[in-house]
């Protein structure tokens, strides 16, 4: 019997917080749409995320061009930095696990994380 904890969180979030020097992403109009962004992009390890702002400039992300954290002075602000070691970990484990179950000859089982 094969037993896995996973505890990596993808996004570490921290409230009330931006970083200066943003990217804008103009076509984000949801959170999960802004970490797409990040994620896609291989030098985002950040993303701040306004829902009260205007269309168009809920989402920045940023990564080796931007410039200090301002933390606890934007209340209206949620600042999320991307774990990247996290999400190869979960990826790598999860391959490791299907083909352990294969050479064993056990039907892998498949779990939405």
């Amino acid at each position: 019997m094969l037993c896995v904890t996973l505890d990596c969180r993808l996004w570490r979030r921290e409230n009330a917080t931006n970083r200066d020097d943003g990217v804008r992403v103009g076509h984000a109009e949801t959170i999960e749409e802004c970490r797409m962004a990040c994620k896609d992009n291989a030098s985002c390890t950040a993303i701040d995320w306004n829902e009260a702002a205007n269309a168009g400039e809920k989402c920045w992300i940023h990564g080796h061009w931007s410039g200090g954290k301002n933390v606890g002075n934007r209340p209206d602000i949620i600042h999320e930095e991307i774990d990247r070691e996290c999400d190869r970990g979960i990826t790598l484990l999860f391959y490791e696990t299907i083909n352990q179950s294969i050479n064993q000859s056990i039907n892998p089982v498949f779990i939405d994380i």
